[in-house]
């Protein structure tokens, strides 16, 4: 029999998937994010929103507070406030 095999990753989006239209986060799902990083796996929220929205959600996120924010330009973490990595396009990108 083979060993059953877990992912390492979960990345979810927040609005509309996660959270409520409200906003919110049902306990089901805190406690199936809270579930998997038991199992060892490692849990990313993923949203369009820019790093100054997902203060509000410190609460949510609990211990999984990695998030990749603005369609993917920075890795800020929630809980220390703090961007962790930024891709940002250059001006060379933007067409102009």
């Amino acid at each position: 029999m083979t060993p059953e095999v877990l992912p390492r990753l979960v990345a979810t989006d927040l609005d509309g998937t996660l959270l409520r239209s409200d906003g919110t986060c049902s306990e089901r799902t805190r406690a199936s994010l809270a579930a998997v990083e038991v199992a060892g796996i490692q849990v990313v929220l993923v949203t369009a929103r820019p790093p100054r929205w997902l203060h509000e959600l410190v609460d949510v996120v609990g211990e999984h507070g990695v998030v990749l924010c603005c369609n993917g330009a920075f890795v800020y973490d929630v809980r220390a406030g703090k961007i962790l990595t930024e891709r940002c396009m250059g001006p060379e990108s933007s067409g102009r």
